[in-house]
């Protein structure tokens, strides 16, 4: 039977998956793998060419 969740089932489960995320994170960062500010800005400027083209594709 689907049981509907409670809100503050809601809420321990939303914070058990943010701190999970955190904790992700926090282990990328310990482990070097995370990028300069440059090559973060290349990949937004990619992402948004990318957005640019699939709209036009779409309009």
């Amino acid at each position: 039977m689907d049981k509907t969740m409670t809100q503050q089932e809601k809420q321990e489960a939303y914070n058990a998956w943010f701190i999970a995320e955190v904790d992700k994170g926090l282990a990328d960062i310990e482990a070097g793998a995370v990028l300069t500010e440059e090559e973060a800005e290349a990949h937004m400027e990619e992402f948004f060419a990318n957005l640019a083209t699939e709209s036009r594709k779409a309009a």
